[in-house]
């Protein structure tokens, strides 16, 4: 899965109510961490690994996933 600039993501966790993120940027490639902000609640912007961002809320074994965040498919 390819991280791209504008791609939304939503939290996995159901702690976080459903905390969205915006991806605002993506570093080097070797790096792995893109920059996010919260779109949803008080503006927070920060660096987060990439490995954190998934393509589906569901594991490969069907499960739902309990951290990281899931692609928002518009």
């Amino acid at each position: 899965m390819t991280v791209e600039k504008n791609q939304m993501y939503r939290a996995c966790n159901p702690l976080d109510e459903g905390r969205t993120l915006r991806v605002l940027g993506v570093a080097e490639v070797a790096s792995g961490f893109a920059w996010v902000a919260s779109v949803d609640g008080p503006p927070r912007e920060r660096w987060i690994n990439i490995k954190q961002l998934h393509a589906s809320a569901m594991t490969r074994s069907g499960q739902p996933r309990r951290s990281g965040y899931a692609l928002v498919e518009e």
